[in-house]
């Protein structure tokens, strides 16, 4: 099983001193290997960050980086954590501009203390946390940021109320918009690329990129196959960067359709198997875990088999739950309300689904612990919990409905023509195959009436296989020279520099289909990098 997110990779990496065999000799190779590119008359800078020092994350981010900065006939200039002897040498090894560290913001007395005061006056104006997801700082909306990076830092998936323990994300987040405003005003820097935008020091940068029209874009997935989003707006940072453009989905749907199908179906038959890069793909479907029938779990869990099955995916509590369009404050909140209005509903039978990727994250809230918390005094509830052994593939078998804010099942469940409620306005939202209730009390209406709800027609099936089509096999343009990044050596960066190093020399740079396809994503203005050579778009 391979890492395919950025978000899979350790959230700290130790910061080295000392520069190591292994990234030396990739610094080599990669200098080698990029000193045969036309360098060309570039002016100007595109500023890539690489703040998480993991092999994997700083990987994707030079290769991406260096590209589009050739694209763009910009110098190529990074963005650190702070001195780090490895990754500074590897990036020197790309002939970079320049190199910035967001530790800097901490040895400016004056940033501090416009920070400090800043956020203190923040948090006094601050009455609820309905407020707190609303503030904006400099005309920027940092709310969000702020709650999703509070929930990261302190492990949990909702904030309860509010307290101090807010105040020095706010001031984190506060010093980062003051750095990042003097960064791109003392230098000279046209375009910004980051990752992971729905936290504070990554989302901040690209929020005042735009503010100060610059050229701003976000690589998404990862390491060894991602893409690129370029964004035109702020606003489009406020929700998943991965929501393909309407003018990309009906091109696939008007001229690829019968190729889109096909091939989502192929993608579907190797995830169902178990068979899937992705670290918890292959742990929710492993061969491991049973696939067990309707009539077996309706009698494992004494469910009522007169009855539908209505299964909640839940999600990774603490994984940028706050976004904007969601009809709830968070996931905990969508499964502590959702979970209050069904438990004694008897007309459904309601199952919980753990997310596979939870046990990632010691997050102090759990579904068992959610679970156990809605139906204490209820001993008539109706609602259950999916046992741990059970693979999402019976879930196919199973689910009469399946119920998501915003996860894969959304897309996934539909395109193999089950039903799915989405309890937002996310990423696949408005293209015809999921549920889509505007409003909480359209969201409880629709649980009401389960059972009502009409089978998917051919044509809502067919438009799921096109978007898993666009987001699960065109967005995931793979790199010839990123290694594979297995879950078992995840930590071994040592044994991720050498093998980089082996592609590196195995590659031809000039020849590389990544830089081509980076070069029609430019000069063809797409919204999203995709694999061109799958499909004329």
């Amino acid at each position: 099983m391979n890492v395919s997110s950025l978000s899979d990779l350790p959230r700290r990496a130790v910061d080295v001193v000392t520069l190591s065999k292994s990234a030396q000799a990739f610094a080599q190779a990669n200098r080698q290997s990029w000193s045969r590119t036309d360098a060309g008359a570039s002016t100007g800078e595109l500023l890539t960050d690489v703040t998480l020092h993991h092999p994997g994350y700083v990987l994707s981010g030079t290769v991406a980086g260096k590209h589009l900065a050739e694209a763009k006939d910009l110098n190529l200039s990074f963005l650190f954590r702070r001195y780090d002897r490895d990754i500074s040498h590897i990036c020197q090894s790309y002939e970079s501009a320049n190199t910035y560290s967001i530790a800097g913001r901490l040895r400016s007395p004056s940033l501090v203390a416009c920070a400090l005061a800043d956020s203190r006056r923040i948090y006094a104006s601050v009455d609820s946390i309905a407020d707190l997801v609303d503030v904006t700082y400099d005309g920027i909306l940092i709310g969000d940021l702020i709650y999703n990076t509070y929930l990261k830092k302190h492990n949990v998936g909702t904030i309860e109320s509010l307290s101090q323990s807010v105040l020095p994300v706010i001031f984190d987040t506060v010093l980062y918009e003051r750095y990042y405003d003097r960064l791109l005003s003392n230098n000279e820097i046209r375009a910004v690329i980051g990752a992971q935008a729905s936290y504070a020091k990554s989302g901040v940068l690209l929020r005042l990129a735009l503010n100060e029209d610059l050229d701003v874009f976000e690589r998404i997935f990862g390491p060894k196959r991602f893409t690129i989003r370029r964004f035109t707006d702020i606003s489009e940072t406020y929700n998943q960067a991965n929501r393909p453009s309407d003018a990309a989905f009906e091109r696939v749907w008007t001229e690829h359709r019968e190729q889109g199908v096909e091939r989502s179906r192929a993608y579907f038959d190797d995830r169902l198997s178990g068979d899937d890069d992705d670290v918890i793909v292959s742990k929710a479907y492993s061969n491991d875990k049973s696939i067990i029938d309707r009539e077996t779990l309706v009698d494992e869990l004494d469910l009522n088999p007169e009855k539908p099955i209505a299964v909640l995916m839940t999600h990774v509590f603490l994984d940028a739950a706050h976004f904007r369009g969601s009809l709830f404050r968070d996931y905990v909140t969508w499964v502590r309300e959702t979970l209050q209005h069904v438990r004694t509903d008897s007309s459904t039978n309601w199952i919980l689904k753990p997310h596979p990727g939870s046990d990632r994250f010691d997050c102090k809230h759990t579904v068992d612990g959610e679970f156990d918390q809605a139906v204490a005094g209820f001993d008539n509830h109706t609602v259950r919990i999916m046992p741990d052994d059970v693979s999402t593939t019976a879930v196919h078998e199973i689910a009469d409905v399946v119920l998501t804010v915003r996860g894969s099942a959304g897309i996934e469940f539909p395109a193999l023509g089950t039903p799915a409620i989405v309890a937002s306005d996310c990423h696949y939202s408005g293209f015809g195959f999921a549920h889509e209730p505007d409003s909480k009390q359209a969201y409880f209406d629709l649980l009401d009436t389960i059972g009502d709800l009409p089978p998917l027609t051919e044509r809502q099936v067919e438009r799921a296989n096109v978007m898993a089509y666009l987001l699960f096999v065109l967005m995931r343009v793979p790199s010839e020279y990123i290694p594979e990044i297995s879950k078992t050596e995840v930590d071994d960066v040592d044994k991720i520099w050498q093998r980089a190093a082996r592609l590196l020399s195995e590659t031809s740079v000039d020849d590389s289909a990544l830089r081509a396809k980076i070069e029609k994503f430019v000069e063809d203005d797409h919204q999203h990098l995709l694999d061109f050579d799958k499909i004329e778009l």
